[in-house]
């Protein structure tokens, strides 16, 4: 193997996925370089902070094609859990007395380029944002409370609010501001269905906030770490997706349970 990884990072259409495969690739670079130079301690320092990178991007990643109803999207996320186990096994083997660059580094260009670049590439249409209204609330994505429906839908308007700020362009403080009143909606929301659920379900409730904590964290993540350039994009690339996972992935199980007895009724 040559230390020399290509230097083009093909475009996924998502600003996201886009955003975290940049990083992942400033960080091979970092950990080339310090392979070249044969400094050992930086070398597992960069592999390790590039194992911490890809379990975030994987993350972010399957939240939004889950979101966006990608085909076999059960077993992209498992792929994900299958390379992550690998790099572990790998950077547990590494001996910092005689470590195996070219092994190191055979792995993880063979997880960028694979996978990411070519595995990945096989979903970018359905994940690319698109032009004019961000998102449209069809019955599809109702779940049979009317209350838990409504503060969906007002999700909706707020990420819609979001989108065409972007559009118009107004100052990044004010798209910030408006993507905060996002997360502190959310935030509110789940707490109101967490507090519903406790009254029906134990252990769907444990679960369900199992769910929003994993959600929010990735949502926090996001809003801290995202370049200010970038903040519109999140509410198509992104924050659209998370919303319909949201809502698909625990809410129309764990609500369609108590909205059931009222259709019977």
């Amino acid at each position: 193997m040559v230390f020399t990884p290509c230097g083009f990072v093909p475009p996924t259409g998502n600003s996201v996925i886009d955003h975290y495969h940049e990083k992942l690739f400033s960080l091979l670079l970092d950990l080339t370089e310090a392979a070249r130079l044969n400094k050992g301690a930086a070398f597992i320092a960069k592999a390790r902070a590039f194992r911490e990178e890809i379990v975030t991007h994987f993350g972010q990643e399957e939240v939004i094609i889950r979101g966006a109803d990608i085909a076999n999207a059960d077993h992209h996320c498992q792929q994900h859990r299958l390379i992550t186990a690998e790099i572990d096994a790998l950077l547990a083997r590494i001996d910092p007395a005689a470590i195996d660059f070219y092994g190191v580094l055979d792995l993880i260009e063979r997880v960028m380029f694979d996978h990411e670049f070519v595995y990945d590439s096989h979903y970018h249409e359905g994940i690319s944002g698109e032009i004019g209204a961000l998102a449209t609330w069809s019955d599809d994505l109702l779940v049979g409370v009317p209350w838990v429906d409504a503060q969906h839908r007002q999700l909706v308007r707020i990420l819609n609010d979001i989108h065409l700020a972007g559009q118009d362009g107004l100052p990044a403080d004010e798209i910030r501001t408006r993507l905060g009143n996002f997360s502190l909606f959310a935030k509110r929301h789940f707490a109101d269905e967490e507090s519903q659920l406790e009254q029906a379900d134990e252990v769907a409730t444990l679960e369900h906030r199992v769910h929003h904590a994993e959600l929010l964290e990735r949502l926090d993540d996001l809003l801290e770490a995202y370049d200010q350039r970038g903040l519109a994009a999140l509410s198509m690339d992104y924050l659209k997706f998370w919303l319909i996972d949201h809502i698909r992935t625990s809410d129309m199980v764990d609500f369609g349970r108590l909205a059931e007895p009222a259709r019977r009724a």
